[in-house]
């Protein structure tokens, strides 16, 4: 939700917990505006322990998890890949890019959890990216 200001002039009825008031100067009024809300993301159960299936079930195209291998760089809908020292690999979606880091969708980074984090494009785990070509 964002605020938005707008003025009354006066004189005006202000009609506040059902009861009027009346204002003889102008007022600034706080207006509450819904800004675009993102829709809310179903995950499945079995998509939350299982990033591949996560992301499987959003990227089209997604080979088996084995053959998932860096073919570009980064860019907002690539499978970001990641390969951590007890040699498990963990694939994600990037949503946004800054500068230095980025925002991914995932699951299972968490034991059974999906939810979005920021990484940065240092992340030692970090091995590259995959998009279909």
């Amino acid at each position: 939700m964002a605020f938005g200001l707008g003025f009354l002039s006066s004189p005006v009825t202000v009609y506040a917990y059902e009861e009027p008031q009346i204002a003889l100067e102008p007022q600034v009024v706080a207006t509450v505006v819904s800004v675009l809300e993102e829709p809310e993301i179903i995950v499945s159960e079995e998509e939350k322990c299982n990033c591949y299936l996560f992301v499987k079930n959003n990227i089209e195209g997604l080979p088996l998890m084995a053959n998932i291998t860096p073919n570009t760089e980064l860019e907002v809908g690539a499978v970001a890949i990641f390969k951590y020292p007890s040699g498990l690999k963990h694939v994600a979606i990037v949503r946004e890019i800054w500068d230095g880091e980025f925002l991914v969708e995932e699951t299972n980074y968490k034991n059974c959890k999906y939810g979005k984090r920021i990484v940065s494009e240092v992340d030692k785990s970090l091995i590259g990216f995959w998009k279909v070509l």
